[in-house]
Formats: structure tokens, sequence, C-alpha cells
């Protein structure tokens, strides 16, 4: 979808009734004006289906849920439905520029009557056109116009006249046939096609040029445009509106926006975003749209070219330092600690340096490096330039390069665990490629699962060593939490003791640990507390050790994972311990640890020839992964078969009596591992993705109606051999 070519049908959901003649609309649609999940939810896969690009709003201020919407709104139904599973609630937003449009606002709320605004304006210069039309919960209305190619709009607040405003290029509306706490916003019917934008309105809106600025002279050694201290202006002036309170708010805006405009005047920060940033942290705060444009136009008019805090650029400050112990990252607003490679708070800082006043704690951080973000980029050097942007890379190499010396004692071990010669080889190309490689993402993650103490964890051990800091190890129950700090600068990825195959929500687990072990998406978000989300490139290898005989939930077709079923046991039947496992691990770790036996297995690995292991194709299946697929079928997948079982290919049925015969069958549920009936829009979404329906409308009598028809009945139709 782009805004040369957009599309011309108008998505039925939203009008007079907002899912179609339904005999069953009260299933789908409240009328007591609060917001209903199922409805909005299909007013947002209705319209991604037709290509435009949509994203989550809340209910009751309208605002995105997601920052950066303007990059991630998606007409992809996976990430719709992630986005509706965590926020039930939420309303559609349109992105308005991806889908070509130009939106009218005519706004009555607050004492605003737009409609005479546009009826005096209608008066000059002729009727509008009829086109697609929709009102809003407040009683007023969006004229939704087509927007002419190759020409660059803006949203704008009471430029065309009070009570108008008008939504284009970054901006966004609420989808007609969303219900939000304040109501419905629904078509009205017009029987018309999308109309082309009068050229009264694209005159208003266009942007304009903007004259250039005047040229400062730069201090030595300062790059024009990599200017980290007016970023980090920025960020500080962001950060102050969006904490504003009460009647502070406009006062902030004004002596924020003046300072880092004069920045912008100096040619050290773009203006446009600027604007856009501090908009965005206003209206946030509780600031009303067209105070907030009229705050930031007094503001930029009266700044002046702002020179303080000019230093050197960051690459000229690293080649000062040989091994900087902290650096200073800006897009965080906190200090990363070299050595340890963890995020230090600015308070930490100045409390180990002993620091008391402001301005010593702003000569410290103004000492310091500075970078924008940092990122894990083996092959870039340590800093690197993302556009204009510096960027300090976390990859420092191979801490343990590796020796010529006998790596035997290891390699006996591992095949004492991996039993199987081919899983034996298939483990040590992988480990190999993770080493050679760093660049390189495998497309597959290992998973291990073993009696517990039998040397799983041990032997990957001589990698750790290598990576450094490179290498992470994170609990199974650590998947589960908000934060992931464990993602910056990991190549390699340990997940300890992981028990997340037979949780209520396995399925879920599964799919988030997806992106973990293989590319797309090229990067990951990283969440740290009181940092805001970044990403970092999607390179790390990921290992799962477990001693659970379901660790994690593995689904039909998966090519994701390579499982190996570890054949050492280092206990009797009645698990106690031989006689001679002590010494063993003893003898193995001190050989690791204090005879180079990390370098000697490091410099086989770094020799090994990898030149015909993929790391995009598809990892052998062995034997406990096929036992994985089998006893992972998730609950509402299993109901799904079983109760395909029973259906005739090809026949129609009524989802809502379906749903209703499968409520009265409890012991049925109860073999599928349910305790209850999810709501009826989970079950036909998990029935479909099961490949045993599909949901097709059809006419019954005058009225078209919801149905699913049955696309595998009976036992011939596929295979269920694996349930029995």
């Amino acid at each position: 979808m782009n805004q040369t070519s957009p599309p011309t049908e108008q998505p039925t959901r939203g009008r007079t009734n907002p899912l179609g003649p339904l005999d069953n609309l009260e299933d789908y649609v409240m009328h007591d004006s609060t917001t209903n999940p199922s409805v909005n939810l299909h007013v947002a896969i209705d319209w991604s289906s037709l290509g435009y690009k949509v994203f989550p709003c809340r209910a009751d201020n309208k605002r995105p849920h997601i920052k950066k919407w303007q990059d991630l709104a998606s007409a992809d139904p996976e990430q719709i439905n992630q986005w509706w599973d965590r926020w039930p609630e939420a309303m559609p937003g349109l992105h308005v520029g991806s889908a070509g449009f130009l939106v009218l606002d005519v706004d009555v709320s607050k004492g605003k009557n737009g409609p005479e605004t546009l009826k005096a304006l209608e008066t000059k210069h002729g009727p509008l056109p009829s086109t697609w039309l929709a009102k809003t919960p407040s009683g007023g209305y969006h004229y939704y116009f087509r927007a002419p190619q190759g020409v660059e709009l803006k949203n704008t607040v009471s430029k065309l006249g009070r009570g108008l405003d008008t939504r284009a290029g970054n901006g966004f509306v609420i989808l007609p046939g969303s219900v939000g706490e304040s109501g419905a916003y629904e078509w009205v019917s017009t029987g018309a096609e999308l109309a082309p934008a009068p050229d009264w309105i694209i005159d208003k809106v266009r942007k304009d040029e903007e004259p250039a600025t005047p040229a400062v002279e730069y201090k030595p050694g300062q790059e024009p445009g990599n200017d980290e201290f007016a970023r980090q202006a920025l960020a500080e002036a962001v950060k102050a509106v969006s904490e504003a309170e009460g009647g502070e708010r406009n006062d902030t805006l004004n002596a924020k926006a003046v300072r880092v405009f004069g920045m912008a005047k100096a040619n050290r920060l773009d203006r446009a975003e600027v604007h856009a940033q501090l908009e965005e942290a206003a209206i946030a705060a509780g600031l009303e749209a067209d105070e907030t444009a009229g705050t930031l136009a007094s503001a930029w008019k009266g700044a002046k070219p702002r020179t303080e805090g000019l230093r050197p650029s960051p690459e000229e400050m690293f080649d000062a330092v040989a091994e900087p112990e902290f650096v200073y990252v800006g897009e965080m607003h906190k200090v990363y600690h070299w050595p340890s490679g963890r995020f230090w708070p600015l308070e930490g800082f100045y409390s180990v340096l002993k620091l008391r006043t402001k301005e010593k704690k702003d000569d410290a951080r103004e000492s310091l490096p500075h970078v924008a973000t940092i990122d894990f980029a083996p092959g870039e050097p340590r800093v690197f330039r993302d556009g204009k942007l510096p960027v300090l890379n976390t990859w420092r190499g191979l801490e343990v390069q590796g020796s010529d010396a006998d790596p035997g004692p290891w390699l006996e071990h591992l095949h004492r665990l991996v039993g199987n010669q081919d899983e034996a080889e298939h483990l040590l190309n992988w480990m190999a490629f993770t080493i050679q490689r760093p660049g390189v993402k495998i497309n597959h993650g290992v998973l291990m699962m073993g009696e517990p103490g039998n040397g799983k964890d041990t032997l990957f051990q001589p990698l750790r060593r290598a990576l450094g800091t490179a290498a992470a190890d994170v609990k199974g129950e650590d998947m589960l939490r908000d934060f992931n700090q464990y993602l910056v600068g990991a190549k390699l990825l340990v997940i300890q003791e992981a028990n997340l195959g037979n949780r209520k929500d396995a399925s879920n687990i599964s799919n988030q640990l997806k992106d973990l072990f293989s590319a797309p998406p090229e990067t990951l978000s990283v969440n740290i507390k009181h940092v805001a989300p970044f990403n970092v490139r999607n390179l790390c290898s990921v290992v799962v050790l477990s001693n659970m005989e379901v660790p994690l939930m593995v689904e039909r077709g998966d090519r994701r994972i390579f499982a190996i079923r570890t054949a050492f046991r280092v206990r009797d039947n009645d698990g106690r311990l031989f006689d001679w496992t002590p010494d063993y691990f003893s003898q193995l770790w001190h050989w690791l640890e204090e005879e180079g036996g990390n370098a000697a297995v490091v410099g086989y690995l770094l020799h090994r020839d990898v030149t015909g292991f993929n790391p995009k194709a598809q990892p052998p299946t062995t034997e406990y992964h096929d036992e994985l697929r089998e006893s992972s079928v998730e609950p509402l997948e299993r109901l799904a078969l079983e109760w395909a079982k029973e259906q005739v290919q090809g026949a129609t049925v009524s989802p809502k009596d379906a749903y209703e015969e499968l409520h009265q069958r409890p012991m049925l549920l109860r073999e599928c591992g349910l305790k209850e009936l999810p709501a009826l829009n989970i079950v036909s979404r998990k029935f479909a993705a099961a490949g045993v329906i599909e949901a097709v409308k059809v006419r019954q009598g005058d009225s078209v109606v919801r149905a699913w028809r049955i696309l595998h009945g009976g036992k011939s139709a596929i295979d269920y051999s694996f349930l029995d």
C-alpha cells in the first residue's frame, strides 16, 4: 500500500449496520457506548484485508498504544491479532498517508462549529464532492478524499478555519465501525466513490519549502548534523514536556521548544523532527492540538541559533581512549558500562564519582564519549554511523582466541551426551558457525533435554568463554517477563531450566520465541526498565536446556528447533549419582578452566570446516523433535481436530450453534485439556488456524449471515494418528 496507488474499495464495517444484515448483531455490537473488542478487531482485519495499514489506539483518548506507529502500522493479520490480544479494547487507527487519503475533520467539540465554517467555505469554493463520509462520536464528521500523487501533505489544526482540521501524510484517524468509550464511529451512507481532494483544500495543507536557516561556525572536529549534545537536548526536552503537569505544560513546551528550535536554526537538528517529537509529547501530556501548534509556531519564530555544547565527534573521542569504561548513550539517556556490558542510570554513575552539584554532573557527562544508540554489529568498527547518527558496536571479538591443543575430553563429553552421530555432527557445525560467522543469524536454535546434572550446560562453556559479554544466560521463566536486557550485545543466548511447554499459555510463549530462533525479523526490540524501547540486530544463536520432557511447545511443521534428547546418564534408576560422577565433572571442569581446555575447544571449532553448513536451512529432524511435535498440540487445536472428525467435509454450519454445542460437551473439553471454552471469536480464529474451517458468508432467505465451511471433515481428510 502506498500513496501513489491507493485502493478505492470501501470496507463494509461501520455502515448503518456495522456487520451487515446479521441476525446475531448483538453478539458483535454493544449499544451502551462501551468498548467492544470483537467489533474493533473485525474492523481492523477488514481494513487490513484491503491493504490498509492499521494500528491499535486507546479506547478512552484515541492515543496510539505503540510508539513509532507511523513506521509500525501494519496490514499483517498476524501482527494485528497480536496487538488486539494485548489490547483487546483498542480502536483501530488508520495511517492516513500510507492509505493515500486526505481526511477533513469537521469538529463540533468544545464550542467549535466546524459545519458552519465548512458551509462558509463551500459558499466561496463550491460544495464538497460526494465522497466517503463517517460520523464521529462527538457528532462531527470525517470526509475521506483521495490525496494527489507526488504532493507532500501535512496535518493541520484550524488552518482551513475554526473547527476544520486535516489528517494526511503521517496523520491518523480512528476507523469507521470502531467503538470507544465515547461512542461509535459510523459510516454515513452516501453511495459515493472515494473522490479526489478539492484543490482549495490541497493548497492549504501542502507542505511548503522552509527557507534555509543561517549557517553557524562550528568548532574544529565537529561535523554539522552529527551533534549528540543537540540530540540529547531534544531528548531531554521531549521528556520534560511529556512529564509536565497541569498549568506548567504550555510554559514547559515553549521554553524547551525555543532552546531546541535554536539548535535547529544552527543546522544542528532537523526542524521537522523537533516539531514532530515535541508535538507528540505535548498532546500525550494533555495539551490540545491547536494550542500545541500555536506554541510551537511562536517558539520557532522567537528562537535564535544556539551553539552551546559542541564537542568533537564520537570517533575522535573514542580514538583518544583505548578502552572506555563508560559511554553516554543519548537514546537511552543512560551510561553504558563497557567492561560489564550493562546500562547504568546516570544517578548511579554520578554516585560512583561522588558528584553532588549539577555543574559537576554535567561536566562529567560531557566528558564521556557520546553515541546515539548501541548495536551488536560484527564486521563494523567500534563506532559506526547509521546515517548521520553514531552507534556504539558492542561486539568486541572473541575473548578466547583458541589453541592447537587436543579438545579430546570435551569431544568425548559431547558424544556421551549426543549418542546419534548425525546429530552430534550437526551440533558441532552449529557451534563452529556461531563463532566463525558471528555476523550471520542461524535460523534455528538448539533444544537439549536430559536428566539433571548430566553436563548439558558444561558442553557450552567454551562458547561462553569465547564470546565473553556476548554470551547471556537466562532462566526459562525470564522469557515471560517484559524486560529483556539480555538481548543487548548477545550472540549466544542460553535459556536454562526451560519448563514452558505445559503451561496454559504455551502456544503464546512459543509464538513469542519464534523471533529469537530465526530471522526475519532482522531486528529485535529491547525493553529495559526506564528506557524507551530500541532495536538491535537479530543475530543471536539460541540454546534451550531443560530437564523436562516437554520444555517448549513445538508446532507441527516447525523448522526453527534442532531438538536433542541426551543419552548420558549420571544417576541410577533410583535417582542416585553414580560413584564416578563427581570426579568426572570436577576433572572435566578443571581441564576446561585451568588446563587450557576452553582454548583447545575454541581452536577446534574455529578450524572446523563449515562450508557445507547452511545457516538458513531447516535443521535435521530428530526422533525427539517428532515426539515434541506430537505432544505439543495445544488444547484448542486438539479440540478443533476432534470436532472436525464428526463433521461433513464441505458443509456449512452456524458458528453460534457449533459453539453452543461444544459448550454442552464438558467431557470432550476436558479430554482436550480445556477447563472452559474461550470466546467465540477466539474459537473461530483457532479452528481456522488448525485448518478445519474457513469463515464465510452465506445467504439465508433475504439475509447474509456468517458461517463456518468445513474444510476437513471425518477421519479420511486429516491424519489424526498422532492424537491416539
